[in-house]
């Protein structure tokens, strides 16, 4: 490498923006995540939809506001479907949803930000409560499913119709009473 094309490479690292980095560093992780927890369970997942959810996540991360990060999910999605024995919920499944989360809401801001933009980290606070809301309700509901399916009484599908819908409430509550000035 020249010295010239060392100085154009170092002067380009100089301009990116701490924020639009560190998102698009997260887009790549809950990937990971995601792909590792559908490879992790026993059963099989068609490598391919892994392959494709790879791919996908390398260009999400490079090109966030190209819609790729679509496909990661699709592809996890789809593994999950086609590889699981029995509809079930465990470990795996909860990790997978909050990565898919993560991963979706890391993308959609690093989508709204170009790799240089110097964007202030309250940016960062302002989507931390409704995601860690949404999180929060995720593994809540996996509880309440988990203690649903192996309680089991009768008209149960009641109670979990009307515990979800209690926890929406919830959710929606908390995720729209943040003060936005953070």
């Amino acid at each position: 490498m020249t010295p010239e094309r060392w100085q154009l490479l170092v002067a380009t690292l100089r301009r990116l923006g701490v924020v639009p980095v560190v998102l698009r560093a997260l887009v790549l992780a809950s990937a990971i995540v995601a792909i590792a927890a559908t490879a992790a369970p026993s059963w099989g997942v068609p490598d391919g939809y892994l392959v494709i959810a790879a791919f996908a996540a390398l260009l999400g991360t490079a090109l966030p506001d190209s819609g790729a990060w679509f496909f990661v999910s699709a592809a996890i999605v789809a593994g999950w479907t086609l590889g699981s024995p029995q509809p079930s919920l465990g470990p795996a499944v909860v990790v997978t949803a909050l990565a898919l989360l993560v991963g979706h809401v890391a993308s959609a801001l690093a989508a709204a930000l170009p790799v240089t933009a110097v964007a202030d980290r309250r940016l960062l606070l302002r989507w931390w409560r409704p995601t860690a809301v949404l999180a929060l309700a995720t593994i809540a509901t996996a509880v309440l499913v988990a203690l649903l399916e192996a309680w089991s009484p009768p008209g149960s599908i009641v109670l979990v119709l009307a515990a979800l819908g209690v926890l929406a409430v919830a959710v929606w509550w908390w995720a729209v009473g943040a003060d936005d000035t953070a």
